[in-house]
């Protein structure tokens, strides 16, 4: 080192110091002197006990505090899912009444409904048959009225048949003796002839109205619809909204019939067929066949979706739910 630069005489200085606070020092021996130190070394191993018993208790203080902390914690998430947990119980055991509720209405509905639909059907059933009854008893009451009309109308007319042909064979006697006679006899026939003449075509012309009157009224025709009245005659009733319309069309298959709606036109349209062995001959043909068409206007709109039908015993049912749009709509005030 250079003895000239001011490094060296900061180093001289600082020695120097040293040298300077050494001697002002008391002298201790080295007995004492070590007594001294350990004694310092005591007090230092003591505060550093006494320091680390400190950090010690200290941390487990902390450590009590952490565990506190995270016990409240748990407490506190505990208690929120207890919480969290009876509250979706809650709503599950609602969620499961209200589920046994509508499945228990809908169940109570299905079964009135069933019964309802039972009772309907029954109903339909005895109105059915009612009206299946009082129409054959109609039909028989008709068909005696008209066998019996068609009896006497028939008794009349061979009657009246009978007195033209005696008139007529009077007329030819009255003719003949006339001629046998010669003509100066004449004058005293001739009035009784011009009677004859009279009463003969009279009873010619009522044969011949009696001939009409059957052919006109129509029972002798094969077709079903024949003489002008409509087939299938029908009855209609009205249940509420809708509409019954039971109809009888007997030895119609269930194939051959249809049903159309549109709007309020109902239309019902088939064929009854009527077979006849191999080489028979008939002698008395009273059953109807053919094909037959009914248009019937309703008073109101027809819901077609809605249309059930019902053919049995050739009993045909058809049931006729009114539109939605022609239902009346009740507006609370």
């Amino acid at each position: 080192m250079d003895v000239d630069t001011p490094a060296f005489s900061q180093e001289i200085a600082r020695f120097c110091d040293k040298i300077v606070k050494a001697l002002r020092k008391p002298w201790v021996s080295p007995e004492e002197r070590r007594k001294q130190e350990e004694t310092a070394a005591l007090r230092r191993a003591e505060e550093e006990r006494i320091r680390q018993e400190a950090e010690a208790k200290k941390r487990a203080e902390e450590e009590a505090r952490r565990r506190e902390e995270e016990a409240e914690a748990q407490r506190r998430d505990d208690e929120e899912r207890i919480q969290r947990e009876g509250q979706a119980k809650k709503r599950a055991d609602e969620e499961a009444r209200r589920a046994e509720d509508a499945k228990r209405r809908q169940t109570e509905e299905a079964e009135a409904e069933a019964a309802r639909q039972v009772e309907e059907e029954r109903r339909v059933r005895e109105a059915a048959e009612a009206a299946r009854q009082a129409e054959e008893r109609a039909r028989e009451a008709a068909g005696a009225t008209r066998d019996a009309r068609e009896k006497r109308e028939a008794a009349e007319a061979a009657e009246r048949a009978e007195q033209a042909r005696r008139l007529a064979e009077a007329e030819g006697a009255g003719k003949a003796v006339e001629a046998a006679r010669g003509p100066n006899s004449k004058g005293r026939f001739a009035p009784e002839s011009r009677g004859w003449k009279a009463r003969a075509a009279e009873a010619c012309e009522s044969f011949k109205q009696a001939l009409d009157s059957c052919r006109e009224s129509g029972w002798l025709e094969a077709g079903p619809s024949g003489g002008g009245t409509a087939y299938p005659q029908m009855n209609v009733f009205r249940k509420g909204d809708d509409f019954i319309i039971i109809t009888e069309i007997p030895g119609v298959k269930k194939s051959d019939l249809e049903v159309q709606v549109n709007e309020r036109m109902l239309r019902f349209f088939g064929e009854k067929s009527i077979g006849f062995p191999e080489k028979a001959s008939v002698h008395r043909r009273e059953r109807l066949s053919g094909r037959f068409d009914r248009l019937v206007t309703m008073p109101v709109e027809i819901d077609p979706d809605g249309v059930k039908t019902n053919y049995r015993d050739g009993i045909l049912a058809l049931f006729l739910p009114r539109a939605k749009n022609e239902k009346a709509k009740t507006i609370k005030v």
